[in-house]
């Protein structure tokens, strides 16, 4: 699949993937054959000419990051095994096969789990907290270190958007404690592991219609489009920021609505006073 890496690398070029950079990338594998004519390429293979075309655009000095989540921890739970915990699979192809490769590494926070490879890989999936997001995660570093976020081959999707909801503390979110094992080297860590999630009781759900449009009006999305493949890159400061922003103003700002909160109960549930 040397000609499907060689149009993918074009691709990035045009759409201003930097040498070096930091990339967190999200994806889909489906359409990525038509870049060459062939809607026939097996994800197998498409998977292998993306990581070809994302390590040849980066370089040596470059870093990939994918999304490493492993729903089955809360939904069914099951311990998070580092090592032998595999992505999700509704993540897609590429995680996947990312996480099969020698050299990957991997964040510990069951469900809001990165994985990377490359110079700042270490960095940006360090072992020092459990948390899913916030300012001691994962997608904190991802900022702090300049990196960018790279969606190709699929509609416009943004996990990070969790972890900026996190920091400025909607009431539609609180943050949970886990009690299921996290496993590391054949050892349960000895750190809590919180993540922010979701009240699930309201029905809760997320548009992202809302923040592609807004990222397009402020211009700091870039969208290459060819042979029906969509590809889009964005600064995750630029996305913070504006987030930021609109959550100030609308703490449902990311909602298709606002939720119906019970009076008196979380996280409406009235003056202190009552409870003394």
């Amino acid at each position: 699949m040397n000609a499907l890496a060689d149009a993918l690398t074009d691709l990035f070029g045009r759409l201003g993937v930097k040498h070096g950079e930091i990339l967190l990338v999200h994806s889909g594998t489906g359409p990525l054959g038509n870049l060459i004519g062939d809607d026939s390429v097996p994800p197998s293979e498409a998977v292998k000419a993306l990581h070809e075309a994302l390590t040849r655009t980066l370089g040596p000095e470059g870093t990939i990051v994918a999304p490493s989540f492993f729903y089955d921890y809360a939904r069914k739970g099951k311990p998070f095994i580092l090592e032998r915990s595999r992505p999700d699979t509704s993540l897609g192809f590429y995680p996947l096969h990312m996480f099969g490769l020698e050299g990957c590494k991997r964040s510990l926070n069951p469900i809001g789990s990165l994985q990377a490879m490359g110079r700042q890989a270490e960095i940006v999936c360090a072992h020092t907290s459990a948390y899913g997001f916030g300012l001691a995660s994962p997608w904190a570093r991802l900022v702090d270190l300049d990196a960018r976020c790279l969606i190709i081959g699929t509609p416009f999707i943004m996990t990070f958007i969790h972890h900026v909801e996190a920091l400025v503390g909607t009431p539609q979110i609180y943050n949970k404690i886990h009690r299921i094992p996290v496993i590391v080297a054949g050892k349960e860590i000895d750190l809590p592991v919180i993540t922010a999630i979701r009240y699930l009781k309201y029905g809760i759900s997320y548009t992202m219609e809302t923040v592609e449009r807004d990222l397009i009006e402020r211009g700091v999305i870039k969208t290459v489009t060819e042979s029906g493949v969509n590809a889009q890159l964005v600064s995750l400061r630029d996305v913070q920021d504006m987030i930021f922003e609109k959550l100030l103003a609308d703490p449902y700002y990311m909602l298709e609505r606002a939720p119906e909160f019970v009076p008196g109960e979380p996280p409406d549930d009235g003056a202190q006073r009552d409870r003394e």
